[in-house]
């Protein structure tokens, strides 16, 4: 079981906004408070994704247990959800599984050589035609530590050219692009 969606800032109601403030516990709104303004948006904004899709996809659920475990990783107090957020410039994304999960959406602009080398193995390097490939590449790697919750993984060491199996034997993988932004969803199997 996966559910995810992307949206813009712009296409959330004040309603809704309103009804996700007055659910999340103190934690996270101490969180939210201590935010940039741009960053606060992006995060109310994820937190109302996160809601609307609770109340589709599992009656009765809300964001008011939404909390953080050690790793960072946002979870459901008392339930077996897996949950992962992402954020970029206008958009945001939610992922919900009953397996681990990690989701990210970049915007895909110009980027150094000495940022693609420090990010990509050499097979990859070689699959790179355009900065699109790139952060094709970038968002997998990003939504591979979000669901392993591993952050001390480097992302030179995260290889997902195609001739490993790391994408074949272990993981699930969505990917694509919306108005110029690419996304990738992994889930571990």
């Amino acid at each position: 079981m996966l559910y995810y969606n992307f949206c813009k800032l712009s296409d959330f109601s004040s309603n809704d906004i309103n009804n996700t403030l007055n659910l999340l516990n103190e934690q996270q709104q101490s969180y939210i408070n201590s935010l940039t303004e741009t960053k606060r948006q992006q995060s109310i904004c994820v937190r109302t994704l996160l809601n609307l899709m609770l109340k589709e996809h599992f009656k009765g659920m809300n964001v008011s247990k939404l909390t953080f475990v050690a790793n960072s990783k946002p979870v459901l107090l008392d339930e077996c959800l897996h949950i992962s957020f992402t954020h970029s410039n206008e958009y945001v994304g939610c992922a919900i599984s009953n397996k681990p999960v990690g989701i990210d959406i970049e915007k895909v602009k110009p980027v150094k050589d000495s940022v693609i080398s420090r990010v990509c193995s050499q097979d990859e390097i070689l699959c790179i035609k355009a900065f699109s490939d790139f952060f094709k590449f970038w968002t997998l790697k990003e939504s591979y530590i979000k669901a392993t919750g591993d952050k001390f993984l480097s992302l030179k060491d995260i290889n997902f050219a195609s001739n490993n199996k790391l994408q074949k034997d272990y993981c699930t993988i969505l990917t694509g692009e919306i108005d110029g932004y690419k996304w990738s969803i992994i889930e571990i199997v």
